[in-house]
């Protein structure tokens, strides 16, 4: 399955170690989303093809995921999949995820 902009763009800030900095796994997809700045179209364009992408095989994801030129693995059978669905979970309540990052975090996000 051929990837869009928008899941590369957010595949991208995901990357080995990016968990060192987060104390969960909500708030680092929190922060991604944020830092992806995603438009209203963008986001439905994103939730539209994931739930095409999570309809697929484990194999897939893989090769989406790949595709999409991300520097974060996964290990252990069903972690992509379980990763990927908790994004677009988080990805139909934007507003409850960003209010999921801390006072720091955002500003961090905001450059402050």
């Amino acid at each position: 399955m051929e990837t869009t902009p928008e899941f590369e763009r957010l595949a991208h800030c995901f990357y080995q170690g990016s968990f060192e900095n987060y104390t969960d796994r909500p708030v680092l997809i929190a922060t991604a989303i944020s830092l992806a700045n995603f438009t209203d179209v963008q986001l439905d364009a994103l939730r539209h093809f994931m739930d095409k992408l999570l309809a697929e095989s484990d194999d897939e994801l893989e090769k989406a995921w790949i595709e999409a030129d991300a520097n974060y693995w996964f290990r252990g059978p069903g972690a992509m999949r379980e990763f990927l669905t908790q994004i677009r979970q988080m990805l139909d309540e934007p507003g409850e995820a960003l209010e999921r990052l801390s006072e720091e975090g955002r500003k961090r996000l905001k450059g402050e």
